[in-house]
């Protein structure tokens, strides 16, 4: 047989067997059609009906290189993606270039050029994965070989958990969750609000922010800052009484009568007279008294002490205090807290009515106890600015003082509504 034709034979079976992406050898069955071109030779076309045993050899085309097995004298290179073979001391080498389905080998035998162009015309078998969940992504180890599409199956093996239709490369992903949604191994960190402290006292603008994974120079988690552009100014400063500026962001520029106030609903749970509210305000504008000194001479009033009267336990005390200002009862371990204070005589009673109010307007206080705290003030002042609140030699007053504070602690009364009870007060008298 021409050496040639002998070559071309043995290049025409052995190449057969691996275009075609499979699990075993049986699956190389097919038919093919081969055209051969060489300098000077003519072009032919033929069938040729592949033998499926693999007694040759088996060769398979994975992404443009050579995958072989079995006996022969045949080498691949697959640096160069260069084929050589030997047969009676003659040589043909060829690169691969094309499909699984339709390439060409283009080199040499015998100092000839050479093309043999292979297209698959049919009956192969390709590689098919269980879609379980119907996202179109397949199960990796899960699949079946068929000449077509099963129903069920798809062509590609890259879902990482084929029993949720959410999860599949490309999937939108959910941070912090747990699960990888975009099959790329790892699921991303949750995105954390940060704020800008433009002032840099560590209090953030809550109109400026970003959200990042970790936090960013010049940015903050909290956003209690109501002026970020003066550093003396944030929940935590010391608010200077009457100076028309809000040091400690609670909403309001804490005057006299207002800290006052809240020695008035913190120790009676009532509502200042107009006249008692003045008295004590000057005092303290004046420099006659301290609003610390304002507090204990409250203990030497009457009505103190027919509140608190001797012997009462201060476990009493301190509970009634927090209903005053905070409308709940103090947590086990806060209660244990200033009944040994004042137990152990470290801390006086006026000074724990001091401390507890400070604590609801602090920074790390809870939000809720400030609010309460500031409500039953704003209404409380009202009260005591009002035509009612000068009307001290009525029988009922102490009883409206009372009320107007009580009512506050519910979420319904407000200033809005505090407004409604005393013009209802006014036109009942």
């Amino acid at each position: 047989m021409n050496r040639f034709l002998f070559i071309s034979l043995i290049l025409l079976i052995f190449f057969s067997f691996f275009v075609i992406p499979v699990k075993s050898k049986a699956s190389l069955a097919g038919e093919w059609e081969i055209t051969i071109q060489g300098v000077s030779k003519s072009s032919y076309y033929s069938d040729v009906i592949l033998d499926s045993d693999g007694s040759l050899t088996y060769v398979e085309y994975i992404d443009g290189y050579l995958d072989w097995s079995g006996s022969g004298t045949w080498s691949y290179n697959s640096a160069t993606k260069y084929l050589r073979g030997t047969a009676d001391g003659d040589w043909v080498n060829g690169k691969i270039s094309g499909t699984e389905t339709d390439f060409y080998i283009v080199g040499g035998y015998a100092g000839y050029d050479v093309t043999y162009h292979f297209v698959k015309q049919g009956g192969y078998y390709f590689t098919y994965y269980l879609d379980n969940d119907g996202d179109g992504f397949g199960n990796p180890n899960l699949y079946t070989e068929a000449t077509s599409q099963p129903n069920g199956y798809v062509s590609n093996n890259t879902d990482c958990n084929d029993l949720d239709s959410n999860v599949y490369p490309g999937a939108a992903e959910i941070r912090g969750d747990g699960i990888d949604q975009d099959c790329n191994g790892l699921d991303l960190p949750y995105l954390i609000t940060y704020y800008h402290d433009n002032d840099g006292d560590t209090y953030g603008d809550p109109d400026v922010y970003i959200e990042a994974e970790t936090q960013p120079e010049g940015y903050v988690t909290n956003n209690t800052d109501c002026n970020d552009y003066d550093s003396s100014i944030n929940p935590d400063a010391t608010e200077i009484t009457g100076d028309g500026i809000d040091q400690d962001c609670d909403g309001c520029d804490m005057d006299t009568q207002h800290l006052v106030t809240q020695i008035y609903v913190a120790t009676f749970g009532r509502a200042p007279a107009n006249a008692g509210l003045n008295y004590w305000a000057d005092s303290v504008d004046t420099g006659s008294f301290t609003i610390e000194q304002v507090a204990q001479s409250f203990f030497d009033q009457p009505e103190t002490k027919a509140i608190f009267p001797e012997g009462s336990s201060n476990s009493e005390f301190i509970t009634a205090i927090y209903y005053n200002v905070l409308n709940r009862a103090p947590a086990e371990s806060g209660l244990a807290y200033w009944v040994d204070a004042l137990d152990s005589g470290t801390m006086r009673r006026d000074q724990a009515i001091i401390a507890i109010i400070n604590g609801a307007k602090s920074a790390t206080g809870d939000s809720d106890d400030a609010a309460m705290l500031a409500k039953k003030t704003e209404i409380g002042v009202y009260f005591a600015e009002s035509d009612v609140g000068s009307m001290t030699d009525n029988e009922s007053f102490m009883d409206w003082a009372n009320n107007i504070i009580n009512f506050s602690a519910s979420d319904d009364f407000n200033i809005e509504e505090a407004e409604d009870y005393i013009v209802e007060l006014l036109s009942d008298i």
